[in-house]
């Protein structure tokens, strides 16, 4: 029932869009830039020759919000359904400003669970491999790059395997919103909207990659060029930094008894990523709480053709 759902509402999706679909210019690919259009109507529909994903250009965030809402696809339903279509969102743009805070909320929280479903579903596939190369007597050449390659982004020394079930391992959709909405301030603060930077991870001096300057400040904030690549750094840095250390210990205990996990049990361990230590706690909890996002916890994305959505301005 549940499939038949998404892929009628997936048919709907592509009808409503090349029904009103006009030539656009495709925008730069740039993390901190979009580019401008001249017709806040106009939508571009670009297909992979694959013909598997499809890329959809939509003008702005109120724009984006009255489509979603046209086909049903507030996260309540996805909630109830336990399942959410593959809709994308590949970035936030400063007319998320312009959406009224209820819509704004509906959309931000429909955003971030999609793309965090989809790297948790990419990293189960790579978990699910690792822990039966891992169950093995031996392992193989192939199996032991395989295995260090993991140790290096986990930042395990000595490759010590035993390790590797507790630092490599997905986070609930409730915890990686409710940070998202605390740390972005809904998609509003100035770093996310420049560059995707939805969780203030701060970025030394001495890295290198891409990042935002505060006017006046000395302050540098990794920039993505896509939510999904702010959501998989966001989760890496848990699953590697030693501060979070607590938040992985009570993951793997949960994961070695069989029992589920929820974002509200390991925000419980979450009082080293801000100052404010054990209120920051007490804030995500109840972001958490009032905003019922445990109920996403459970929720898995549908089979249906991906579509990556990107937001002109």
């Amino acid at each position: 029932m549940m499939k038949t759902f998404f892929s009628v509402v997936f048919l709907s999706f592509q009808i409503i869009l090349f029904a009103s679909c006009n030539e656009t210019n495709t925008p730069s690919e740039t993390p901190v830039q979009v580019s401008k259009v001249e017709n806040d109507d106009s939508l571009e529909i670009i297909q992979k020759v694959n013909n598997v994903d499809t890329t959809i250009h939509i003008p702005n965030y109120p724009h984006l919000y009255e489509r979603y809402m046209e086909l049903g696809l507030s996260h309540d339903t996805m909630g109830r359904k336990k399942e959410a279509p593959r809709y994308f969102v590949q970035n936030i743009t400063i007319s998320n400003r312009k959406l009224t805070t209820n819509q704004r909320k509906e959309l931000f929280i429909s955003i971030i669970l999609t793309n965090t479903l989809k790297v948790n579903e990419k990293m189960m596939v790579t978990r699910e491999k690792m822990m039966a190369t891992l169950s093995q007597d031996t392992y193989n050449a192939s199996d032991s790059i395989f295995l260090d390659s993991i140790c290096h982004i986990t930042h395990i020394k000595n490759n010590d395997y035993s390790q590797l079930p507790i630092k490599y391992d997905i986070m609930p959709p409730s915890l990686v919103i409710a940070q998202a909405i605390v740390e972005s301030a809904w998609g509003t603060s100035h770093f996310s909207v420049e560059g995707n930077s939805l969780f203030g991870e701060h970025m030394p001096h001495n890295a290198k990659g891409k990042y935002i300057q505060a006017s006046g400040s000395s302050v540098r904030l990794r920039a993505f060029e896509t939510i999904e690549e702010a959501i998989t750094e966001y989760i890496a840095n848990l699953n590697r930094n030693n501060a979070y250390k607590g938040v992985r210990e009570a993951r793997h205990h949960f994961r070695t008894t069989n029992t589920t996990f929820n974002g509200l049990q390991l925000a419980e361990k979450e009082g080293h990523y801000s100052e404010m230590g054990n209120s920051y706690i007490t804030t995500i909890k109840g972001i958490i709480t009032h905003n019922k996002l445990h109920q996403f916890d459970d929720v898995v994305l549908s089979e249906m053709r991906t579509v990556l959505i990107n937001v002109l301005k």
